[in-house]
C-alpha cells in the first residue's frame, strides 16, 4: 500500500502499535463483513457470521443522535440547546477549578520543539502560563512531549541540523526556547517536562505513542489534565485506565 510505501525502511518493527492485538482479530473488526447477502433467486438471507456492529456491541435499536452539523440541515429535529453565558453568581465546582494554583495539571501534547507547529507550541506556552505562582501554592505544571526515538523520524521532523541523542538534550532546548525566546525564564525553570515514546507515522505527518501513556503519570498528581490533539493521543490506546477516570477533571 501507499502507506507502507512511505514507511522508513527499518529492521527494528514497532509490534506495540496494536498493544498486544493479534492481526486477526483486528482483521475481524476491520473486515467488511456484510450483514445481508443477495441470495441466487434475488431474496436476501442472513450470513451465518456476525456483523461489525454485533461483533462491537453496538445496539442498534437504539436511534443514534446525528451530529450538530447533520442536525443543523434538518429543519424537522428541534433546535440544539446553547449553554448560557457564564454569570458571577454560578460556581466552580473545586475539582475543574484551574486557577486553583495547589491543583496538578498535566498538559500532553503530540509534538514539541524544535517542531514549529502549533501542537508543540501552543501546549508549551499555556504550561508556561500556566505555571505561574503554581509551584509557591503546592501546584504543579507538568508538560508531556513525545520523545522520537528513531533517528530517520527526528530527521524528517526536525531537519538533521537539530536531531538530539536523549530526551534530557532536547529538554535543554526546550527550556533554553521557553527562556530566550518567549522571554520567560522563571517558567523555563518551573515547568516539569516529562517524555513518552512515539514514533512518526509517514504519511499522516504525526506522532503516536508507543506503549501506556496513561501508565506513565503517577496517581497522586492527577488533578487537571488537557489534551492536545486528543484524537491522536487515542488513536492506539494501551490497556489500562483511560483519561476521564485518572484525572479528576
Amino acid at each position: 500500500t501507499l502507506n507502507e510505501l512511505l514507511q522508513p525502511k527499518e529492521s527494528s518493527s514497532y509490534d506495540m502499535g496494536t498493544f498486544g492485538v493479534s492481526s486477526n482479530l483486528l482483521g475481524n473488526l476491520t473486515s467488511d463483513d456484510p450483514e445481508i447477502t443477495e441470495l441466487k433467486d434475488g431474496s436476501s438471507g442472513k450470513t451465518k457470521s456476525s456483523s461489525f456492529s454485533e461483533r462491537l456491541g453496538i445496539d442498534k435499536t437504539v436511534t443514534p443522535i446525528p451530529p450538530i452539523t447533520l442536525a443543523n440541515l434538518d429543519p424537522n429535529l428541534p433546535p440544539i440547546p446553547k449553554p448560557r453565558p457564564v454569570t458571577p453568581e454560578d460556581k466552580i465546582l473545586p475539582h475543574t477549578n484551574i486557577a486553583d494554583k495547589s491543583k496538578n495539571i498535566w498538559i500532553v501534547t503530540t509534538a514539541s520543539l524544535p517542531w514549529m507547529t502549533g501542537t508543540a507550541v501552543n501546549p508549551l506556552l499555556r504550561a508556561a502560563y500556566l505555571s505561574t505562582g503554581r509551584k509557591a501554592a503546592g501546584g504543579s505544571v507538568t508538560l508531556m512531549l513525545p520523545w522520537v526515538e528513531r533517528d530517520e523520524d527526528q530527521k524528517r521532523i526536525y531537519g538533521k541540523e537539530k536531531m538530539f541523542e536523549s530526551p534530557e538534550d532536547q529538554e535543554k532546548f526546550v527550556r533554553t526556547w521557553l527562556r530566550d525566546t518567549a522571554n520567560m525564564k522563571e517558567a523555563s525553570e518551573e515547568v516539569n517536562i516529562r517524555w513518552y515514546t512515539a514514533w512518526q507515522e509517514v504519511l499522516e505527518n504525526s506522532l503516536y505513542s508507543m506503549g501506556d501513556l496513561i501508565g506513565l503519570i503517577p496517581e497522586d498528581e492527577c488533578d487537571i489534565c488537557v489534551l492536545e490533539e486528543p484524537e491522536h493521543l487515542n488513536w492506539y490506546r494501551g490497556p489500562g485506565d483511560n483519561w476521564t477516570s485518572k484525572f479528576k477533571h
